[in-house]
């Protein structure tokens, strides 16, 4: 089940926020597909992440073998 998180900071700009103590709010989906817009926004040079944390390496794992069964 993915889920995204929202953070209230301008990390936009790049800034990071050491002592950021809350999460805006918390959306739960059911399909990856659903959380695509926001997952590829996280996908900038502002962020940071592993190859395997992008959405299109997830999304053709989870089309191989993540299947519910």
């Amino acid at each position: 089940m993915p889920l995204a998180a929202v953070m209230e900071t301008d990390a936009s700009q790049g800034e990071t926020v050491a002592n950021a103590a809350r999460v805006a709010h918390v959306d739960t989906f059911y399909r990856l597909a659903d959380a695509e817009a926001i997952w590829r926004g996280m996908e900038t040079a502002y962020h940071l992440f592993t190859p395997f944390q992008r959405f299109d390496f997830l999304s053709a794992w989870a089309d191989s073998c993540g299947t519910t069964r």
